[in-house]
């Protein structure tokens, strides 16, 4: 973990901040969401800014876009650095406890746009979702982050310690004020006192296979029960999987149903980020304004889990 301290006063210009690589969740640079039509060109936009909330702007784990051993190199794309201000980049098994293994204090943004970040060893192999925060220094009181998927390969069992996230300037929060200019109060000792942490993947919530699709629905339909029902073509009964209903992102996903067997793709649908399972047990896109049908992968079958539309695996 290193800290960077450096004071410097930059104009404002241009557009605000994004993640360029790796690509974060429903970037233009990911060629998964650009192939799917799950592009949100307004991922430079500071959270709780509608639609966008805490954490990853409300966008669910997807597949990963890049492979990492010992360090990954992060590059942020823009011009409006806003004074620069203060970065943390980690990463988190579950998306709810987010480890901080690099923080620039202050001069983030003003001496370049790559962040060289080491990922430890000990954290094993598997997919982790890479986070990149933002506390600009001059401007409206905001709080940017942009999480990614990536696919790390270390040698131990699943085990990351860092700093605890430092979250400002958002509902519920603390605030910290504008700090252009030399010797104003910054919020650093807020930095400084942040907690060490350890966090064990087996140890998380949400433990579930890996999934081959993950995306985001919009429709409300109310749900009776935790109990994942997914109708299929064939008259095969599955078992039916028990998972308790997660309300961590309401306000950004809501669960649907799935699509009954005399639904067209003439349908139309008023919602781009609209999802649903179908009856032939792949998925459908809301496209301008009609549904276009995506198959889920070999072995997958799609599922509601919870809050999100999902193509899970299929349980002997």
């Amino acid at each position: 973990m290193r800290f960077h301290f450096l004071c410097f006063l930059i104009p404002l210009v241009g557009s605000h901040i994004m993640m360029k690589s790796p690509p974060s969740r429903r970037s233009m640079y990911s060629s998964y969401y650009v192939s799917n039509g799950l592009v949100d060109y307004n991922l430079r936009s500071p959270l709780n800014s509608a639609p966008f909330t805490f954490p990853c702007k409300g966008f669910p784990k997807g597949p990963s876009t890049q492979n990492v051993i010992g360090q990954v190199v992060v590059t942020l794309e823009g011009t409006a650095i806003h004074g620069g201000g203060h970065c943390q980049f980690g990463v988190s098994f579950d998306d709810r406890t987010f480890v901080v293994l690099e923080t620039i204090v202050r001069n983030c943004l003003l001496t370049g746009m790559s962040y060289p970040i080491d990922i430890p060893s000990s954290i094993g192999t598997g997919p982790v979702t890479l986070f990149w925060t933002w506390i600009n220094a001059i401007g409206n009181r905001e709080y940017y982050m942009e999480c990614a998927d990536i696919y790390v390969s270390g040698s131990g069992s699943g085990t990351v310690s860092g700093l605890e996230l430092l979250v400002v300037n958002l509902p519920g929060y603390p605030t910290i004020g504008e700090f252009g200019s030399p010797g104003m109060y910054d919020g650093s000792d807020k930095l400084s006192s942040r907690k060490s942490i350890t966090v064990t993947q087996s140890n998380v919530l949400d433990q579930i296979s890996t999934p081959t699709v993950l995306v985001p629905i919009s429709t409300l339909v109310p749900i009776a029960t935790p109990t994942v029902l997914v109708p299929i073509s064939t008259p095969t009964v599955l078992a039916h999987t028990t998972i308790p209903v997660r309300r961590t992102h309401a306000t950004r996903t809501q669960a649907i149903s799935t699509l009954p067997d005399n639904t067209t793709m003439s349908e139309k649908c008023g919602d781009a980020m609209q999802f649903r399972c179908n009856a032939l047990g792949g998925f459908d896109t809301c496209v301008y304004g009609k549904w276009v049908s995506r198959d889920c992968a070999p072995g997958t079958r799609c599922e509601i889990l919870g809050l999100l539309v999902i193509c899970n695996r299929i349980s002997n």
